[in-house]
């Protein structure tokens, strides 16, 4: 019997594999202890994720002052994306590409100095970090508080009270003193004659964005770096080429998503190949599984940066589609652009260590030595 359990040695160490005997053998997984559900091929993840009304996330639960997006459907979640994106638009995101080059050329320096690193410590930690300090405005003190917090959270189930005085002490100095980042922005909605957000809706973006960056964003990159090397005549061509990098970064979160899975209740009974799933069952729909199903893609565990790869679920799909991810693909895009044109060879050192995590897939360390 195949068993999932994204925090175990035997996930980490055959991770593929599990998830071709979850498609194949238990496309209905119940968990040992009855807790949960998993969908695992891509058409039944795709038509949960799109059925909010029978595969719902307001039936997870609510958290007590927190609107918090993953927790509501439409209409509630649709008004409230809309008017967060408002402040979190397309420009914003864009305007961040000099800064974000910025601080990945100077990463790259010190790279350069020692002709190797952990790219999990000396680069892909240290940009995102740092890249959301600018987004939303933290001041030095509060980065370093806010990369311990999500550093521990990658252990575990996030806990959403541990950043709340983090996010609240940041909220309260951008009301006494705005300015030109997405916080002061987000407090702002509702000057121009529009929709104000509550202060509750603000904690709970702050926080998403938070782990959507410092986590998933991360570990997204890592896994990236680490697929290329591991293929060093694509990373060849990407350094010959690297308006292939766009297209290259989606295979990467095709190949190697950063999370396992999202949750979701089902609202009434659901049939599935001939089992019956009843209203109030907790669901993972499992987005590394679907990605790398053959009933979808050709040849899936094949890495190919050349793939047409816009179809994965590394960032979601449906009404919960990733609101970072226009993020996410600008800080990859200049992250790996710095990268080949500095490094057009590298290799990996010794055997990366997997994340013990109950929802990321990513790196402890990666250990890479580069050649000019």
């Amino acid at each position: 019997m195949v068993e999932f359990s994204p925090d175990s040695e035997a996930f980490r160490s055959d991770r593929a594999g599990i998830f071709r005997a979850l498609r194949d053998e238990a496309p209905v997984y119940r968990s040992p202890d009855g807790s949960f559900i998993a969908l695992s091929r891509y058409d039944d993840v795709t038509t949960a994720a799109r059925n909010w009304d029978t595969f719902s996330s307001a039936l997870l639960g609510e958290h007590p002052g927190l609107e918090l997006m993953n927790l509501v459907d439409p209409t509630a979640h649709t008004d409230l994306r809309s008017n967060i994106s408002r402040a979190f638009s397309p420009q914003r995101v864009l305007d961040l590409e000099p800064e974000i080059r910025a601080i990945a050329r100077s990463l790259i320096a010190e790279l350069r100095s020692n002709g190797s690193g952990d790219l999990i410590r000396q680069f892909t930690r240290p940009l995102t970090t740092r890249v959301m300090g600018t987004l939303l405005g933290f001041s030095d003190e509060q980065v370093t508080l806010c990369q311990s917090l999500t550093d521990a959270a990658m252990y575990e189930d996030p806990d959403v009270t541990a950043f709340v005085p983090l996010i609240q002490e940041l909220v309260s100095d951008h009301r006494a003193s705005p300015t030109d980042d997405l916080t002061s922005a987000l407090l702002g909605l509702g000057d121009d004659g529009g929709e104000a957000l509550s202060e509750s809706a603000i904690l709970a973006f702050c926080f998403g964005a938070i782990l959507g960056n410092n986590c998933t964003t991360m570990n997204s990159l890592s896994n990236g770096i680490w697929l290329a090397a591991d293929h060093p005549e694509q990373w060849r061509e990407l350094a010959e080429d690297p308006s292939l990098l766009p297209e290259a970064f989606e295979e990467m979160m095709r190949c190697e998503p950063p999370t396992h899975s999202s949750q979701r209740v089902t609202a009434e009974d659901v049939e599935l190949y001939g089992e019956t799933i009843p209203a109030g069952t907790l669901i993972l729909l499992l987005w590394g599984a679907a990605s790398l199903d053959e009933r979808a893609f050709d040849a899936p565990e094949r890495f190919d940066i050349h793939r047409r790869g816009d179809q994965h679920l590394a960032l979601g799909w449906g009404t919960h589609f990733c609101i970072g991810a226009a993020l996410a693909r600008l800080e990859a895009r200049v992250a790996f652009e710095e990268l080949v044109t500095a490094f057009p060879r590298v290799s990996v050192l010794g055997a990366p260590e997997r994340l013990p995590s109950p929802w990321q897939w990513g790196f402890t360390s990666l250990d890479v030595a580069f050649a000019g």
